[in-house]
This record gives C-alpha cells, sequence and structure tokens, in this order.
C-alpha cells in the first residue's frame, strides 16, 4: 500500500506505507512535529485529503518503534529545549560554551548572534536569568534557570 500523504509539489507521496497509512518520513514527520503551528502547516500542506484521526495509528506505531527526537532546524529558537536541558543541571552556563553545545546537536552552524537572540528571548519571557560575574579577571555573563531564589532572594540576604 502506498502512503497516503502528500509531497511538497502536492503529488501523492509514491513511498510504500510502513506505519499504518504513513511512510517512514511522514510518519516521523507528523509524531515528531510539535502542536501549534508547525503542526497545522504540516497537516495543511501533506495531508489535507484526510483527518487527522486517521493518522493516530500511524503515529502510534511510530513512536511505539523509534524515539521521539526534536526537528533539526537552523532557527535558533527550535533549540530551546537544548538550553533548558544544558542549564537545568544546576550549572552556570555562559555564552560561549552554550552555543558551541548547541552546534553540536544541530546539523546548521547556529553563530553567536543566533543563540543570543534565543537567550535574549528566553530571558524576556523569564525562562532564564543572566548574573554578571568576574572569571579570570574579566567580567562576564552566565545563564541559570530562573528559580524561586531569584524571584525572592536567598535567605543570607534577608538577614
Amino acid at each position: 500500500m502506498r502512503c497516503t500523504a502528500d509531497k511538497k509539489d502536492r503529488t501523492r507521496c509514491e513511498n510504500e506505507s510502513e506505519y499504518g497509512t504513513l511512510c517512514k518520513i511522514h510518519a516521523r514527520q507528523l509524531s515528531c512535529t510539535p502542536s501549534g503551528f508547525q503542526r497545522r502547516r504540516v497537516l495543511r500542506l501533506h495531508h489535507k485529503s484526510n483527518p487527522e484521526k486517521l493518522y493516530s495509528v500511524a503515529m502510534e506505531e511510530y513512536l511505539s518503534k523509534n524515539e521521539v527526537t526534536a526537528v533539526r532546524t537552523s532557527s535558533a529558537m527550535s533549540y530551546r529545549w537544548k538550553v533548558i536541558e544544558l542549564l537545568a543541571g544546576g550549572d552556570e552556563w555562559v555564552a560561549e560554551s552554550i552555543v558551541n553545545e548547541i552546534n553540536k546537536v544541530c546539523p546548521y552552524e547556529l553563530n553567536h548572534w543566533k543563540i543570543g537572540s534565543l537567550l535574549r528571548a528566553m530571558l524576556t519571557e523569564g525562562t532564564i536569568v543572566r548574573l554578571r560575574t568576574t572569571r579570570a579577571g574579566k567580567s562576564t555573563s552566565v545563564y541559570m534557570i530562573r528559580s524561586q531564589e531569584h524571584e525572592t532572594g536567598s535567605a543570607e540576604q534577608a538577614n
């Protein structure tokens, strides 16, 4: 049986279906796309001829046999999960180290400007905090996950 999804050029996919009614490529695409705008776009472009309920079996089959991976794009904003994962360890990270770690995961070379825009957006929304400190005699900024202590101050500061 052929895959029931459409390709980018609006023609029917010619691959054999492996997961329910979807081929491996379209099953991964639909299973790993987050909800919201991206998911609606994928459904509109590739699956407009069938209802989404039809693909629930294919998605369940795919997820039971494969590990969920984040979609790798050239947009720095899609790597906020990696920044949260890095900072969740409780360590302080400098921007250069964050850039290096994200570039290990990303198939594209993201420069410090793109990662900086991601960090600024996360600072604005309050997910992370930036603290100014001195290391090796130079002023630098370190990033950490925002915690309750950042909101109220430590108990030592109150005394």
